[in-house]
């Protein structure tokens, strides 16, 4: 997984979850994005004929969702630990 330097915006959060394929392929996960767009391709017939392809893409979209929560977990973390690397410099 990459490591985020600017925060995500909420655009992120609705690509995440209304497209979850080019929010992959927006991260640069190419094969994430591959294997997510698979998964769309089979929810959307499914969704038409039978009604149960809302589970195909609801666990893409939390998967999706799932991953930008990793990416803003890593830039708050990389956000403080740089504000405590700078109070531990001033100090010294």
């Amino acid at each position: 997984m990459s490591t985020a330097t600017t925060k995500p915006s909420f655009g992120a959060y609705l690509l995440a979850f209304i497209f979850p394929p080019a929010y992959f392929f927006s991260r640069k996960r190419v094969g994430a994005g591959i294997f997510s767009l698979l998964l769309f391709f089979i929810s959307l017939p499914l969704l038409f004929l039978f009604g149960i392809g809302i589970i195909f893409w609801f666990a893409n979209a939390m998967w999706a969702m799932w991953s930008l929560r990793y990416e803003v977990m890593n830039y708050h973390i990389n956000t403080q630990a740089q504000a405590i690397a700078e109070k531990i410099k001033n100090n010294q």
